[in-house]
């Protein structure tokens, strides 16, 4: 097992270059459940304590069946929730 990059600093970029190129496609594997469940709990944490962060207001809008489920696919393929999904195609498309 390769030694791990203790305290890396997110500017520090030789640093993180470094311990990209430690990474190669067999190492590389889809994450378990368990570790799946932690990684969004991860997510989800670092949302709510991000300063920057909007808050989110609740909005109903109407889809057809068969877009809404096109939408999810797509969502789900991309690893986001549908709200994520559909709130970065809005800002792709309104160029921001």
């Amino acid at each position: 097992m390769k030694a791990k990059l203790k305290n890396t600093d997110e500017n520090d970029f030789d640093a993180l270059d470094r311990l990209a190129q430690g990474i190669d496609d067999q190492s590389l594997k889809p994450l378990t459940p368990a570790l799946r469940r932690r990684w969004k709990a991860a997510r989800r944490a670092r949302a709510e304590h991000d300063p920057a962060a909007q808050p989110s207001i609740p909005t109903l809008i109407a889809l057809d069946a068969k877009l809404l489920e096109r939408l999810d696919a797509q969502a789900r393929k991309a690893g986001l929730s549908r709200s994520q999904f559909v709130s970065d195609a809005i800002e792709q498309g309104m160029g921001t």
